[in-house]
C-alpha cells in the first residue's frame, strides 16, 4: 500500500486479549463444571454470560484445534485424580464422577 502512495494499516490484528494458558484454563474450567470434555457448542453455551472468559473462536485461535486444547486441558482437570486417587480433585476437594465404568475389566 505504501509503495502505491496509500496509507497502510500497520495495526493489523488487535493485541490478543487471552494468552494460550488462559484459553486452556477456560476449557479446563468448563470441563470440570460440565463433568465431561466440552464440545465447541457446549462450551459456547456454558460460556454464555461469562464475558470475562474467551469465546470458542478465541480459544481455537490460541490453541489450534479443539482436540489440541482438550489434550492441553486434560492434566488441569485430572491432575488431582493422579495425586489423590479417582474421584478427588486437589483444587477444591470436590468429587469428580467415578469413571471406572468406562474402562474395560
Amino acid at each position: 500500500m505504501e509503495r502505491a502512495g496509500l496509507p497502510a494499516n500497520h495495526s493489523g490484528n488487535p493485541v490478543p486479549r487471552f494468552e494460550h494458558g488462559a484459553c486452556v484454563r477456560a476449557v479446563a474450567q468448563a470441563w470440570r463444571e460440565m463433568e465431561r470434555p466440552p464440545e465447541v457448542r457446549r462450551y459456547d453455551e456454558w460460556r454464555a454470560g461469562r464475558s470475562a472468559l474467551p469465546s470458542s473462536a478465541t480459544v481455537r485461535r490460541a490453541g489450534g484445534s479443539w482436540n489440541d486444547l482438550l489434550v492441553a486441558a486434560y492434566p488441569l482437570v485430572h491432575d488431582g485424580e493422579a495425586r489423590n486417587g479417582p474421584g478427588r480433585r486437589v483444587a477444591d476437594g470436590g468429587a469428580l464422577p467415578n469413571r471406572s465404568h468406562c474402562t474395560s475389566p
